[in-house]
């Protein structure tokens, strides 16, 4: 995962917006959890 987030850090830096990534990191497989996923789509939808 930590090669992907590394090319999504490169691909918002070219686009100015790197301030707008965020990332957690949890056990198991994808999926949505609650925290802050709500509150980040809402804010950059």
């Amino acid at each position: 995962m930590e090669e992907q987030l590394a090319i999504a850090r490169r691909a918002y830096a070219l686009l100015g917006c790197e301030d707008r990534l965020e990332s957690a990191f949890y056990e198991g497989g994808h999926r949505w959890y609650g925290g802050r996923t709500v509150s980040f789509l809402e804010a950059s939808l």
